[in-house]
């Protein structure tokens, strides 16, 4: 296995977890803490560490934010001179090292702020029918489909942009 970082970038309901389970089949440690977490719409766990995802919820929160409304992300957020006590304690919490794997389809979205703390990253995307993605999210949260789609592109062009661009704006 590589020694990068491993970052699943998509949307939520397009088969994150799924990836996240397979890079951690093949050895590459993706977070214990919520790995076993299961429900109904995920019956082999969301394989996200819950330190990630506790540091992505509180800078969307920051932003006004939340996973279903990122229109508003300012371009160079990531820079933000308030966020500095947050980052550098996100820098001590969280421990990210080469061999690990990175899973919050939110961090698609916060993925500039999350470079700061990363070794070199390979992105892999995960990506279904967007169709799909909105029916899953109309069963799970009572989203219209017109509003699932449009979530979908949104992070699809994010996720893709994020390893073309290799600047740190959000």
């Amino acid at each position: 296995m590589a020694a990068n970082v491993f970052a699943v970038l998509g949307m939520h309901r397009s088969g994150t977890s799924l990836l996240a389970n397979m890079l951690n089949n093949m050895g590459v440690y993706v977070g214990d803490d919520d790995r076993q977490m299961v429900n109904r719409f995920n019956a082999r766990g969301y394989s996200e560490n819950k330190r990630v995802t506790m540091v992505t919820d509180t800078l969307l929160h920051f932003f006004g934010l939340t996973w279903h409304t990122p229109w508003e992300l300012k371009p160079g957020c990531a820079h933000d001179p308030r966020l500095e006590p947050a980052s550098a304690t996100n820098a001590g919490t969280v421990r990210i090292a080469a061999g690990v794997g990175v899973k919050d389809p939110r961090t698609t979205i916060t993925m500039p702020f999350w470079r700061r703390f990363l070794p070199p990253t390979d992105y892999l995307i995960s990506v279904r029918n967007p169709l799909a993605v909105a029916d899953s999210l109309r069963e799970r949260d009572g989203m219209p489909i017109a509003d699932g789609t449009r979530l979908w592109l949104y992070y699809t062009l994010r996720a893709v942009l994020m390893d073309l661009s290799k600047s740190d704006h959000f």
